[in-house]
């Protein structure tokens, strides 16, 4: 198995990324922890994890000044 953690469960549920949505939003509204089951080789860890932030959608801005790495890599090659 590859090294890191991997999320198994998620408020009692098997992981499915449409579920993480429901539950950060479901937090949000009550302010419950988000119980999360983990997997880091052959050991599970259960996690609480309090956030009442709600959904995040991060995305990249230009810095001015600052050489553009990712134009040549997101360019389609011919």
């Amino acid at each position: 198995m590859a090294p890191g953690l991997k999320i198994i469960a998620i408020d009692g549920e098997t992981f499915d990324p449409d579920l993480v949505e429901m539950v950060i939003k479901r937090a949000r509204k009550d302010g419950a922890p988000i119980e999360l089951l983990v997997q880091n080789a052959s050991y599970f860890t259960p996690l609480r994890v309090q956030y009442t932030g709600g959904p995040k959608y991060p995305r990249l801005e230009r810095i001015a000044g600052v050489t553009d790495l990712m134009t040549p890599v997101v360019t389609a090659r011919p």
